[in-house]
């Protein structure tokens, strides 16, 4: 067999999973009647209960002006995850021990552990807090 890089994964996955989002777009497009439109949809979630069931108590941030730290965290997770896709298709930058370059489970495992601790520590997150968060208890 030919040894795939991960440029040669990306050129397979980027463009099968547009195909895969295009491809389930269009057949929901056709499928069913809008919800909002559907009498037995409206009826079932006239019930208090299924309303809840279907709708959750999930919080929003829609028109909710998020702090600074909020968006320090995400560009330092963005840049990790650009960092991360940079390792992985030149596999020269990544350190070499031996002459094989380090295992890309290593660098996602050890660019991801000092994202967080970078987070926590630029942004003075409390360590605590992060387990009650709604985003961490959802999954």
């Amino acid at each position: 067999g030919r040894h795939l890089e991960f440029l040669d994964l990306l050129s397979i996955t980027i463009p099968s999973t547009l195909c895969g989002i295009l491809a389930i777009g269009i057949f929901s497009w056709f499928r069913g009647k809008d919800l909002d439109k559907d009498p037995e949809f409206q009826k079932f979630i006239s019930v208090p209960e299924n309303h809840r069931y279907v709708y959750g108590d999930a919080a929003t941030l829609l028109d909710r002006v998020l702090p600074r730290s909020n968006w320090i965290a995400m560009w330092i997770f963005l840049a990790t995850i650009a960092l991360v896709a940079v390792l992985g298709a030149f596999s020269g930058l990544r350190p070499s021990f031996g002459g094989k370059p380090l295992s890309m489970v290593l660098v996602i495992q050890m660019c991801m552990l000092m994202a967080g601790a970078l987070i926590v520590i630029i942004t003075r997150t409390n360590p605590a807090s992060i387990s009650k968060n709604e985003v961490f208890r959802s999954g």
